[in-house]
């Protein structure tokens, strides 16, 4: 087929194949817990909702995006995270798949091609469309469809060769002229007497079911999408995807290279700097390791021996703006990007677990005040800047290791606020955090309010401890309690692209905001 007879997904051009046409009704009740808060659309696999996924596959395409079930929440993020996005929103009115359809279409104008697509899809890479064809071209996969496409038309059958799952283009909206408002689109269309072709669908991917999701989204072992981490022998090999990823990766290999002076050996070892090779520590990370009591103990103290011996090996005076804008102004900011999309984000006060709690983006100088007033006096050590459980290994002997540093504090590299590290340390094992990065959480919201409750990572005995073993002059318990509410407020923006993970983080960071100021701050 020559090249000028094709369309070539993703790059569409502008005038063709210009509209799309998203499905993102339904309850989603066959996702069961993933669809408490959010529409089906909205959840996230490989950290990118579903919706996104079709939105950066046709980058040049206009969206006409049909909502019902959580309607205000799909609303509130597509507004919030799509705002480059060329898209239209429309409330379903009436049962069944094809409600809101009608509506739709009378966005295309007559004589252009359009797509209507269901919103549990991921389309593969490469796809390739005719330029030139008659009535509708349905897309068919190879997994177990209740519809099949068989000797040219929609069959009711199951099919698991040539199954429709729910990719459709149309050469005209004249086609879908007699579309009806509500009932089956499928049953309709089945119906129609103009011509249909079908169109493989290689490579697609369908979230429709829990079962489907998992498969697809391991996020317990799964590395993030902007880094690849690879391992050969004796070594791991990490590079980043992106620009922003290859900084990252740089200032790693300055903080390997800078602690390996000092002669620092609870991390790997160097190997090379470009690309980062590091040597293979044989062990786990904490989160995965499985320790009795004693043995997170033991663990535990070698973990704040370590800390404490890398803090040690050089100091300087801390840059005072520096720490005001990263606890306070960052902080500040990353609440604001999210706050649109969050249920009650700009209210004064939220009922969180049954508490009213202040909302620190809406009480500004409360906030304020409490980092002005408890954070200010510090200096700056070497440090780590990301001490959670994951970013920790043990060997067989015992002996621990820190992996993914952050390796910077605001505008300074390397060195960084001593009390961060060992708030990041709270964070995993008070905090739960490495559960909550799996998402072993529970979210709900009502109208009084929001509920959630974070999985135990089964540390949290040594959260007092730790208050204990922190050298004197690295923070105090007050200190610390108040930049880990600061660091789950701040996680918020990282996590947008799941919306009960963001949700809980940002209702989380304001609950033990809340907590420390009725501990610590109510005189």
């Amino acid at each position: 087929m020559p090249l000028e007879e094709i369309y070539f997904f993703p790059q569409i051009k502008v005038g063709n194949l210009m509209k799309i046409i998203v499905q993102a009704g339904g309850l989603g009740t066959r996702m069961k817990s993933l669809t408490a808060s959010k529409p089906k659309a909205l959840i996230a696999v490989q950290n990118k909702p579903i919706l996104f996924h079709l939105f950066d596959a046709f980058p040049e395409a206009d969206f006409i995006v049909v909502g019902d079930y959580k309607y205000d929440v799909l609303d509130r993020y597509i507004s919030t995270f799509a705002k480059q996005k060329n898209s239209i929103l429309i409330k379903a009115k009436g049962k069944g798949n094809a409600a809101g359809l009608r509506e739709a279409v009378s966005y295309v104008p007559y004589g252009e091609p359009f797509i209507i697509i269901w919103s549990d899809l991921i389309l593969p890479d490469g796809l390739i469309i005719p330029k030139s064809f008659e009535g509708c071209l349905i897309g068919t996969v190879n997994f177990k469809c209740s519809w099949g496409f068989i000797d040219g038309r929609m069959q009711k059958v199951h099919d698991s060769e040539h199954g429709i799952a729910g990719f459709y283009v149309f050469a005209d909206r004249l086609l879908c002229d007699t579309l009806p408002v509500e009932g089956s689109f499928t049953n309709w269309l089945a119906e129609q007497t103009f011509p249909m072709a079908e169109l493989p669908l290689s490579g697609c991917k369908d979230v429709g079911t829990l079962q489907a999701f998992r498969q697809l989204d391991n996020s317990k072992y799964r590395c993030r999408p902007y880094n690849s981490i690879k391992v050969q022998g004796e070594v791991v090999i990490k590079t980043g995807l992106t620009e922003e990823a290859r900084n990252f990766v740089l200032r790693e290999v300055d903080w390997y290279k800078t602690l390996g002076k000092f002669g620092f050996e609870a991390m790997p070892e160097l190997v090379q700097e470009s690309p980062m090779t590091l040597s293979r520590i044989q062990g786990q990370n904490l989160f995965l390791c499985m320790l009795n009591s004693d043995g997170k103990k033991a663990t535990f103290k070698r973990v704040v021996e370590a800390l404490t011996r890398l803090h040690s090996y050089e100091e300087r005076p801390a840059d005072s703006w520096d720490v005001y804008k990263e606890y306070f102004g960052k902080t500040l900011m990353r609440l604001q990007q999210v706050a649109d999309a969050i249920p009650f984000g700009h209210d004064a006060a939220i009922v969180i677990n049954g508490k009213t709690c202040i909302n620190p983006l809406v009480q500004i100088e409360t906030f304020r005040r409490a980092v002005l007033d408890t954070l200010m006096s510090t200096h700056y050590t070497l440090f780590h800047g990301d001490c959670q459980l994951t970013n920790t290994l043990v060997d067989e002997e015992g002996q621990v290791y820190f992996i993914d540093p952050r390796g910077y504090f605001g505008k300074s590299k390397i060195f960084g606020d001593p009390r961060y590290d060992w708030a990041k340390v709270y964070y995993a094992i008070a905090g739960n955090f490495d559960q909550f990065n799996v998402k072993n959480f529970v979210f709900q919201q009502r109208e009084s309010g929001i509920e959630y409750a974070i999985g135990s990572s089964g540390w949290e005995f040594l959260s007092d401890e730790l208050f204990n073993l922190i050298p004197r002059g690295e923070g105090c318990r007050k200190e610390i309690e108040l930049i880990h509410a600061i660091i789950w407020m701040s996680m918020a923006s990282h996590v947008w692209e799941d919306y009960d993970s963001m949700c809980v983080a940002f209702m989380n960071g304001i609950a033990l905001f809340n907590k420390w100021l009725e501990d610590w701050y109510a005189a």
